[in-house]
């Protein structure tokens, strides 16, 4: 009987998880299912668990003391293929650029890459937590905000060694087409 209770509760939190556009913690579970709060990290290691030995394209990841199940990085290619993201590809272009820069960029460096939306595309990442404004010195540099590894479902470090990667990839191969 209890065995039977723990994978109702395991299966409740799996869906609140699975529902869920950004990580939830423990505590806002529990009170969701007025359930102990012990009982459902129980919860949740076993569904990472299971997940892990699963091997499958979904994890169970966790951000800090919040968790969500979410997509692994390495197939988010196809899975937009059917359901693209909800910011466009000049937005991607202005967040991958900010990704690699150590330090951000400035309005005009977006510019640069932006063109004539810059304004909007700017103010559509900040409504979304993506990008965020900074001082520094007499500077206002965009760096990735607060919400951009729960949306994407990767570390800002990640995020920016993959895009790196690419780059270097995709330069690698004209390099090596140019010597043929």
């Amino acid at each position: 009987m209890v065995d039977d209770a723990n994978k109702e509760l395991t299966r409740k939190v799996e869906a609140i998880l699975y529902s869920s556009r950004s990580p939830v913690s423990i505590k806002l579970i529990s009170q969701i299912l007025s359930a102990d709060p012990l009982s459902v990290r129980k919860a949740v290691i076993n569904l990472k668990k299971n997940y892990e030995k699963r091997d499958g394209a979904l994890e169970v990841a966790s951000y800090g003391y919040k968790y969500r199940i979410q997509l692994k990085s390495q197939y988010f290619s196809e899975a937009y293929a059917v359901s693209p993201p909800d910011i466009s590809r000049s937005e991607m272009k202005v967040i991958a650029n900010i990704a690699i820069s150590d330090v951000g960029l400035s309005a005009t460096a977006i510019k640069k890459i932006a063109h004539q939306r810059t304004d909007q595309i700017l103010s559509h990442l900040e409504d979304m937590g993506l990008v965020k404004l900074i001082n520094k010195g007499n500077s206002k540099i965009y760096t990735l905000g607060r919400k951009f590894e729960s949306y994407f479902g990767i570390s800002k470090e990640e995020f920016a060694k993959k895009i790196k990667s690419e780059m270097t990839g995709k330069t690698g191969e004209t390099e090596g087409e140019a010597k043929n």
